[in-house]
């Protein structure tokens, strides 16, 4: 009898160095590995392969220390490493990949400079100069993304925004969600109660820093929640690389606002932790004016935690009702937002899952986002 020879693929997380991306990126080595149908090739960043370790990632890769966005020679050795192992497809986790390969290319999209960026979001916290180097750093991934052959998206708003902007095809496009990971018990976590007379009530913001992140707006969020709300001890936890110079401004101007002991920075964290992270913390903040579909929506909604976010449109897309919206940059209706979901809490209205509501959820489970995924790689084949 003729064995069935497995479909050959390669995964291309080699530009994916920070952020959601790396713990995507890990999940979806995690749940690949386990694909008895299909042999997988892995090239990754240094990031990348450290998160996939730590999730039970144990096979063998490609590493390149350097991105081939900035490293011409990486780029070649991403081409030859593919058309020696003649896979069928090559998908990249989230491109653009700088490189044309010698097969079939499917990338994913997440990069919210080439779907749906404003100018509020281009010129926020940036110099003229800066936007200026965005818009060009944005062309060039322009480029290169429009030589794939097909892309994926995590929301039908961007996908309609990458379609507008880059002149491709809808056939060529497909959608599919954003996911959480193994490490998301849905059983383990139970709704926080904040003491607003006397305890401090812990907040959350997990972001990697970029401008359009609005860190910088939250010594003015703190001090309106002083201010106006005293009797409430709120400190905010941040994720700000130590030492960073994004960390020394935004502690300076805690600093000036008064406020400083009410900033507090975990630094990056671990995907494998994020559980126990979220579980010490009240409410997620998200001030965000620009996203594909963050993993933190879907990480609080699991967890059971209030979601306060800037109220645009790719967030209404994926957390609908259950989140808070305030308007975007605005200190004061940030504030107001916030006491008005711990007045709720305490008042025991507490936040919910959707699933718990028998309404249609935006969370699914990393094992079916790696299922749609799959079939879309496969039929592209042949």
């Amino acid at each position: 009898m003729q064995v069935k020879r497995k479909t050959a693929m390669c995964f291309n997380a080699s530009t994916n160095v920070v952020g959601g991306a790396v713990q995507n990126s890990a999940n979806f080595m995690r749940y690949s590995a386990e694909d008895p149908e299909i042999d997988w090739y892995y090239v990754v960043s240094p990031q990348v392969l450290a998160e996939a370790r730590k999730i039970g990632f144990d096979d063998d890769v490609l590493c390149l220390q350097e991105s081939p966005a900035q490293s011409a020679s990486s780029r070649r050795q991403l081409y030859r490493y593919v058309a020696e192992k003649q896979p069928e497809v090559v998908y990249t986790m989230a491109g653009p990949a700088y490189v044309s390969f010698p097969c079939t290319h499917v990338m994913g999209c997440s990069n919210p400079y080439l779907t749906n960026l404003s100018w509020q979001s281009l010129s926020y916290n940036r110099s003229f100069g800066q936007i200026l180097i965005t818009l060009a750093r944005s062309v060039y991934q322009a480029f290169y993304a429009r030589k794939a052959d097909a892309w994926i998206f995590q929301t039908e708003a961007s996908r309609k925004g990458f379609m507008e902007r880059l002149f491709v095809p809808e056939t060529a496009t497909d959608v599919v969600p954003n996911a959480v990971g193994k490490a998301f018990d849905l059983e383990r976590f139970a709704a926080s109660t904040p003491e607003m007379n006397g305890g401090v009530i812990k907040g959350l913001y997990p972001a990697a820093y970029y401008p359009h992140k609005a860190h910088m707006m939250i010594p003015d969020v703190l001090a309106e929640l002083k201010q106006q709300y005293p009797k409430a001890d709120i400190k905010l936890s941040v994720t700000l690389k130590k030492h960073s110079p994004e960390e020394g401004k935004l502690f300076d101007l805690a600093a000036r606002k008064g406020v400083v002991d009410s900033v507090v920075n975990i630094g990056p964290y671990s995907y494998s932790d994020a559980p126990d992270i979220l579980a010490a913390h009240d409410f997620v903040f998200f001030p965000s004016i620009l996203e594909v579909f963050s993993t933190s929506y879907l990480e609080a909604m699991a967890s059971a935690r209030p979601l306060v976010v800037a109220d645009k449109d790719f967030a209404r897309e994926v957390c609908g009702r259950f989140a808070t919206y305030f308007k975007p940059l605005s200190s004061k209706d940030a504030a107001r937002k916030i006491m008005e979901v711990l007045d709720r809490i305490q008042a025991g209205e507490g936040a919910s899952r959707p699933a718990e509501e028998g309404i249609s959820s935006p969370l699914i489970a990393y094992d079916e986002r790696y299922s749609r995924i799959r079939s879309i790689l496969l039929s592209k084949c042949g």
